[in-house]
């Protein structure tokens, strides 16, 4: 394939028992592609677009949604049995990936933009991804590596999810997951007010920021830099956490008493009752406590 030239091109296969594999597909073209299978889909060979156009990839597909709906029918993926594994897949457009299953990949991907919904687990952590944006939807649990830095436009996730770049990690879009554990080589910003998850580990080269709508627990925190955290609940610990400076901000309690705690200087913002460890030397520079300090 060498264009897409005459607009967008489908691609359905309505058997559901079928295991398909496809690629060594090379072309240029602003057009798109969309290759559907009721089965699973392996990526074998790669599919390269040096041009604009948008990709998508779906396995488990459901033939009775038609393709221009796949975007918001719930029933899109029906097949849960389903897996759509990736390799080696490019565009100057936006990827998008579905199953009604799991998806992986052994190669790396690169895109503007990522979508990814599966009815199971996303497992997307080869060190060459690189994409500007990615929303992810997911059953189960979710992993996701960007080279460069990574915008999360949106995260539903009903497991735990894990973030990782060779760059900053910022959102656009609320982040919802049971645990939320957060590896960046410079700066996280993860302030959007709709974010909600129990647990939620953060190592950054750079200054780290996170905010919970709900109640939050630290299991651990790495950070070069300054570490500000705010929920609308209580923010509490179940791992150290090592920071310059800690600015912390809960509509309830704050409990910070795990004797590995390292910072410089730390500010409390509390509407209840707040402790404090720190294995070092401290310095308050700013408390405002409702109740007990």
């Amino acid at each position: 394939m060498s264009d897409l030239s005459g607009g967008a091109v489908t691609f359905g296969i309505t058997n559901a028992a079928a295991t398909n594999t496809i690629g060594g597909l090379n072309y240029t073209s602003s057009n798109a592609l969309t290759i559907l299978f009721a089965g699973n889909i392996t990526v074998s060979g790669g599919i390269k677009n040096a041009g604009t156009g948008n990709i998508t990839l779906g396995a488990g597909w459901n033939p009775a949604v038609l393709p221009a709906n796949l975007s918001t029918a719930s029933n899109a993926y029906n097949n849960a049995s389903a897996s759509l594994a990736v390799s080696d897949v490019s565009t100057g457009g936006n990827l998008v990936l579905g199953s009604g299953g799991s998806i992986s990949q052994s190669g790396a991907i690169s895109a503007q933009n990522l979508a990814v919904t599966a009815r199971g687990a996303i497992a997307l952590g080869n060190t060459g991804n690189r994409f500007t944006t990615a929303s992810l939807s997911s059953g189960g649990n979710a992993s996701l590596y960007d080279a460069t830095s990574l915008t999360i436009s949106g995260a539903s996730i009903g497991g735990n999810l894990a973030l990782s770049s060779g760059g900053s990690i910022g959102q656009s879009g609320a982040i919802s997951a049971q645990g939320l554990t957060v590896t960046a080589s410079s700066a996280i910003a993860l302030n959007n007010t709709g974010n909600r998850f129990t647990t939620a580990s953060l190592s950054s080269g750079g200054n780290a920021s996170l905010y919970d709508a709900t109640s939050l627990t630290i299991s651990g925190a790495s950070v070069s830099g300054d570490l500000a955290l705010s929920s609308g609940g209580s923010i509490g610990q179940s791992g150290a956490i090592s920071a310059q400076g800690l600015t912390v901000t809960a509509s309830g309690a704050i409990a910070l008493n795990n004797t590995g705690n390292r910072f410089t200087t730390a500010s409390l913002s509390s509407g209840g009752n707040v402790s404090v460890y720190d294995a070092t030397s401290l310095t308050i520079s700013g408390a405002s406590v409702s109740g007990d300090l």
